[in-house]
This record gives structure tokens, sequence and C-alpha cells, in this order.
């Protein structure tokens, strides 16, 4: 199968962040036509956000309808995101119609719109029905069978170490801001909460509003990482984003307070952990970006940690 020029920056990404990367673009369009003739799928359309795995809108010969198709060069993470969404099968998760060692098959969300708030007062009811999703979805432990497939996010810390060892003092995080990160991380999986099974990467972005079983719009889960950690750890991947309506670093530092509050209060979760989490991972996914671009282009999210370390050590955090 003949694809087209994939997007110069999905391609780094790939390259970067996968030691086969280079092998599997080789490989994807071939890839790609054996799924397409085993799960009987036509005209393939890429989405035009290409990050790290392939993902595109296709048609099922068998029934008409549209679905998605998802690739990642890692078998792992196929492995975790089906299993997590299996899990949870249900109108809270996008379905998943077939997988693979490589791939999986999954509904069309219709309409399928992110959830994008442009105001404080709608920002604070976003983070009310995250905070619902996430009460229905990471509070049990992993099921006892699959327990291998998830990875522990203690094991998730290296990347800090990986940029002061590129970057120095001198890379686009500040150092101290990044060692100050690290302790709150090691702090917090030193001393944890029960251990549960996490979306891992639960966002505005990966939220879609779609029309479900019972004919309602509701607001789905997609792209889970599939992780094992406590709920506390679960929040954190919203409080960062979704913060480029901001007019300026008050109404930024409000929301991410407001976001703390809510979640805390919806899930009776303890906030100085949810703050140092977000904290920690916002600081980490910056770093992780660094690595892969020598960039940060999300200046709105640094903001956002400057503000949850605040938080975090008014509650009581040491960072």
């Amino acid at each position: 199968m003949n694809l087209d020029p994939l997007p110069p920056a999905f391609v780094r990404n790939v390259v970067s962040y996968f030691p086969n990367g280079r092998r599997w673009l080789a490989d994807l369009p071939q890839c790609i036509a054996a799924l397409a003739a085993r799960w009987q799928l036509r005209t393939l359309r890429p989405v035009a956000s290409l990050s790290f795995n392939f993902v595109a809108l296709a048609t099922e010969s068998r029934h008409g309808r549209e679905v998605v198709l998802k690739v990642s060069p890692d078998p792992s993470v196929i492995a975790a995101e089906s299993a997590w969404l299996l899990h949870h099968a249900g109108d809270d998760v996008v379905g998943v119609l077939a997988t693979s060692t490589d791939a999986y098959l999954m509904e069309c969300l219709s309409p399928g719109l992110p959830l994008d708030p442009a105001s404080l007062p709608e920002d604070r009811q976003t983070a009310r029905e995250i905070a619902a999703l996430i009460n229905g979805l990471s509070r049990s432990p992993p099921p006892a069978n699959q327990e291998a497939l998830f990875r522990d996010v203690a094991q998730d810390s290296s990347g800090f170490a990986d940029y002061s060892r590129v970057f120095g003092d001198r890379g686009p995080v500040d150092a101290r801001l990044v060692d100050a990160a690290k302790r709150v991380w090691c702090a917090l999986v030193t001393s944890p909460s029960p251990p549960c099974l996490v979306h891992g990467d639960l966002h505005h972005g990966n939220v879609l509003v779609s029309v479900r079983g019972d004919g309602t719009l509701r607001p789905t889960a997609i792209d889970p990482h599939g992780l094992v950690a406590e709920t506390e750890y679960e929040c954190a991947a919203m409080l960062r984003n979704r913060l480029g309506w901001c007019p300026n670093e008050a109404t930024l530092a409000r929301a991410v307070t407001d976001r703390v509050a809510i979640l805390a209060d919806v899930l009776a979760l303890d906030a100085r952990r949810i703050a140092g989490w977000g904290f920690a991972q916002t600081v980490l996914s910056a770093c992780l970006e660094a690595l892969a671009t020598k960039g940060v282009q999300d200046v709105a999210s640094l903001a956002a940690a400057q503000v949850l370390r605040r938080r975090f050590e008014g509650l009581g955090g040491k960072a």
C-alpha cells in the first residue's frame, strides 16, 4: 500500500523515541496493507495530527461503518492500550473492534469533539466532567491476570536524568525546576496511595464528546497509556493541558488552582498529592519534549508547573 508522505514531525518523533523507528517506518506501508486485508478496510485516511503512532480513519467493507486504525512501533503500547479499553468496555471509553500484536481497530466516535474550554466557567465545568471520568475509570486495581501488561509509574522518572545528562544546566527547562520535580516525583512514588489501573493521559484532547449507546452525548476516553499508579497521578494530565485560552498569568493561575480544588473535591483525594503529581509530570513532559525537539513549545504548561509547585508547597509539600 502506498502512503502519502508522512508528516516530518511524526517521522522525527518515531525515529527519536523508538530504537526500531526507521525500520518500522520503512515497513509501515506493507504492515498497513496486511491489516487492511485482514480487517477488510478501505479508503484509509491518516489523521492530521500524527504524533508517535500511525492513526487513520477507514471504512470497514463488511459493515460499511467508519472505524479508526491505530498502529504503533512498540507492541507493548498496543497491548496495554487495547487491554485497558477492553477492561473498561462501555459508554465511557471508545470501543475496541479487533486487535493484533502491533495494531488495534476501534469505533469512530461521532461527533468526537475534544473538551475545549474557552473561559474560566467552562474550564471549571470541564474539570468536573474529567473528574467524573476519573472516578469511574481509575479507582480499581489492575486485573490479577493482566498486571504484566501495565507499566508501573515508579519506573518512569528516567527522563529527568536523561534531560540533565544531555543539557546540564543550559537546557530549555530550568535545571532547578527539573531537580525540584525529580525530588517531588521520588517522594510521591515512595509513599503511594493504593495502586490502581489508570488511563495515564486523561487530558482534554483524550476525552471526546460523542453519541453513545443510549443516544446521549457523553465524554468518552480514548488513547490510554494503561498504567499502574495511584488515582492522584491520573489527575495530573488535565492540569497542564488546554490552557492556551487564558488571557494572562493571573487567569492561568486561577484556572490551575481551581482544577486542583475541583479534582480533590469530586474525587475526595489529597489536593497536595494531586498538585505534586501535576508539577512533577508537567516538568517531566517538558523534559521529554526538549529531548525530542531541543525546545519546549507549550509555554503555558511550564507556567502551570510553577503554579502547581506553589500549590504543592502551600499545602505542606516539599519541593
